[in-house]
């Protein structure tokens, strides 16, 4: 999925307290769906204001990796069923290397002979509080 940059928020594309969204429809023949990001402006965040019809969140549609929609913005539920099936396959075929759980400071170093990342891949000098990644293996500094 793609999220797309966000309007009247602070967060660029995921806001605080954003819900991802899929509406069922149906033309009698073919089932559709419609992906989106909801989320409440910073206004009604600050101001604390309940939504309603009155007062209604934003909203942002999603665009779905490897899928057209129609021209109402719809997804065939068919191929996005596919699509999810296919990611999840994707994803239950990544090799999990063995988790090691360790108590260790945020000065203590790794092995001096592979890198450290965390999640976001970015080199570290050290290994830092959360999960990390030194060579193959994953590493939890608590």
């Amino acid at each position: 999925m793609q999220f797309p940059e966000t309007k009247n928020a602070l967060e660029l594309h995921t806001p605080i307290g954003s819900k991802l969204v899929f509406e069922k429809w149906s033309d009698g023949a073919d089932e559709y769906v419609a992906v989106n990001l909801v989320y409440q402006s910073i206004g009604q965040l600050q101001g604390r204001t309940l939504l309603s019809p009155a007062t209604p969140p934003m909203v942002l549609p999603v665009s779905i990796e490897g899928l057209n929609a129609n021209s109402d913005g719809l997804y065939r539920l068919s191929d996005l069923d596919t699509r999810m099936a296919e990611t999840m396959a994707e994803y239950d075929a990544i090799e999990d290397a063995p988790t090691a759980v360790k108590s260790a400071s945020n000065n203590e170093s790794a092995s001096q002979s592979a890198a450290i990342y965390n999640l976001m891949g970015q080199q570290l000098d050290t290994l830092q509080h959360g999960m990390n990644i030194v060579g193959t293996k994953k590493i939890l500094v608590k």
